[in-house]
């Protein structure tokens, strides 16, 4: 993946609430809340894709101190799925956290992706970025793109993104 195909960290939204990150075709969106972010990450994903004539890859980084997600909050991020859908290769939700927080947001995220179409590539749930990175290289299936890079880019996208704020 050449360095000219990196973005990042932008902001989305008015609040900030998803920081984006890509490196070729693996696109990364790291959760700062919940509510805002989703329609230009969206739009970017699909111009993404476009731009590269295929698939995209994308993990969504969920890390501790993130609020939990009213119904309606819920609603909205299977449909942003089911709208994605068609222009990913994948879709890998990586949870970092530990214990309630952790089983929490895995036992949501299932439900809305046991409600989301797939029309496009697979979707899972982990909870570190090693296993990530791996996934999504496997479902990527392309020579070209080294499991240690796309590890390279969570990696940044978490340490470049400010720890979410207590509230």
């Amino acid at each position: 993946m050449a360095a000219q195909d990196t973005e990042g960290p932008i902001p989305l939204g008015a609040d900030g609430g998803l920081i984006w990150f890509a490196r070729g075709r693996v696109v990364v969106a790291v959760a700062q809340n919940l509510v805002g972010g989703r329609p230009e990450a969206m739009a970017r994903v699909r111009q993404r894709a476009e731009a590269l004539g295929e698939s995209v890859a994308l993990a969504i980084i969920v890390r501790e101190g993130l609020e939990r997600p009213d119904e309606e909050t819920r609603e909205d991020i299977r449909r942003s799925f089911d709208e994605m859908s068609p222009v990913l290769a994948c879709n890998a939700i990586a949870i970092l956290g530990t214990g309630f927080f952790a089983g929490f947001f895995i036992s949501i995220i299932s439900q809305i992706l046991s409600l989301t179409r797939r029309s496009g590539g697979s979707s899972r749930i982990h909870t570190s970025l090693d296993s990530t990175a791996s996934w999504m290289h496997e479902q990527l299936n392309d020579p070209s793109i080294a499991r240690e890079e796309i590890l390279e880019t969570l990696r940044s996208a978490v340490e470049q993104t400010p720890a979410l704020r207590a509230g």
